[in-house]
């Protein structure tokens, strides 16, 4: 073998060595940089889609997502569900109100006062719904209640809460 063969032999494996190692480099650097993403998001949003049957609610779906929540809209909760989402060892972690979901409002113009605008509120038996909440990993159960609006003598108002459901969430939910 010649001189000049064995530097072209040289020659050729510095190279393999050199772009071996950067193609480690590179694929270290892609999957640590990737690394950011596969972790778990800081902000999640936690979706629970539920059936209301009369009183009888029924889990369809739940999943977490990235995400933050967006604040309720400000105004006087009256009838509705009020729901609490408490920890493996019964601690409350988060609560919150839901207007009716079997109640829609329904508006229209006054026929016999044109620009006057009339509402009425029809009820449904069946109706499917979504509660969106911050998520936590300590979230093992949410209790569902129906509150309603009575009024007393006077102009006091009570509400009265009744009882609907409590569901342990599923193990994708509560997950670390």
């Amino acid at each position: 073998m010649t001189r000049s063969s064995k530097n072209q032999i040289m020659i050729r494996r510095r190279i393999l060595r050199t772009v071996g190692t950067d193609l480690v480099f590179l694929c270290a650097l892609s999957f640590a940089l990737t690394m950011p993403a596969l972790a778990q998001p800081k902000n999640q949003i936690l979706f629970l889609q539920f059936s209301m049957k009369g009183d009888t609610l029924t889990l369809i779906h739940s999943v977490v997502r990235p995400g933050i929540v967006k604040g309720q809209r400000s105004h006087e909760f009256r009838d509705g569900l009020k729901y609490a989402f408490r920890s493996a060892n019964g601690a409350l972690l988060l609560e919150g109100t839901l207007s009716d979901p079997s109640v829609r409002r329904y508006e229209y113009e006054d026929p016999e006062n044109p620009g006057r605008i009339k509402s009425k509120d029809i009820t449904f038996h069946n109706v499917e719904f979504t509660i969106r909440v911050p998520y936590q990993s300590n979230m093992y159960a949410l209790e569902v209640h129906r509150v309603r609006a009575t009024l007393q003598s006077g102009s006091s108002v009570k509400l009265q809460k009744t009882y609907l459901a409590t569901f342990v969430l599923p193990p994708m939910t509560h997950m670390p």
